[in-house]
C-alpha cells in the first residue's frame, strides 16, 4: 500500500518540475528585473513617507493637517514594507529556482499573473480560496 502512494507522489513530482520549465529565463529575468525598480520605488516612497512622519508644522491647523498626513503616510508605509518583503522572497525565490511556484499547492502560478503581480506566492486559484 505504501509503495503505492509513494508511486503517486513520484508522479507528481514529476508534473511539477515539468510545468517549472514553462517559464523560461528571459521572463523570469524580466520579472526579477521588474521586481528590482518596484523594490526600488518602494524604498524611494518609504524614506519620503518616514520624512512626512518626523515634520513638525507650526500651528493647529498645520499639526491637524499634520496628523492626518502622517497617518496616512503611516499606513501607506505598513502597505510598502509588506510588498517590500513579498519582492525580496520572490528575488530569493529566483535565486533558488523555485519562482513562480505556488506555496500552497506547488503548481505553477500563470504567467500572466506574475506579469500582473511579480511577487505573487499563490495560483490565482489558492489566492481566491486563501481570500474565502
Amino acid at each position: 500500500m505504501k509503495k503505492k502512494r509513494q508511486k503517486k507522489k513520484i508522479k507528481v513530482l514529476k508534473i511539477k518540475r515539468k510545468e517549472r520549465l514553462l517559464l523560461s529565463k528571459k521572463f523570469i529575468e524580466e520579472c526579477k528585473q521588474k521586481l528590482i525598480k518596484k523594490y526600488d520605488e518602494l524604498l524611494s516612497l518609504q524614506k519620503s513617507a518616514a520624512n512626512i512622519l518626523f515634520e513638525e508644522k507650526g500651528d493647529e491647523a498645520d499639526i491637524a493637517d499634520s496628523v492626518l498626513g502622517k497617518e496616512m503616510a503611516q499606513e501607506l508605509t505598513d502597505t510598502q514594507r509588506k510588498i517590500i518583503d513579498l519582492i525580496a522572497l520572490s528575488l530569493e525565490k529566483i535565486n533558488k529556482g523555485t519562482y513562480g511556484i505556488c506555496e500552497h499547492c506547488g503548481k505553477m502560478i500563470s504567467k500572466k499573473r506574475l506579469i500582473a503581480l511579480p511577487w505573487a506566492r499563490y495560483c490565482i486559484e489558492c489566492q481566491d480560496n486563501i481570500e474565502k
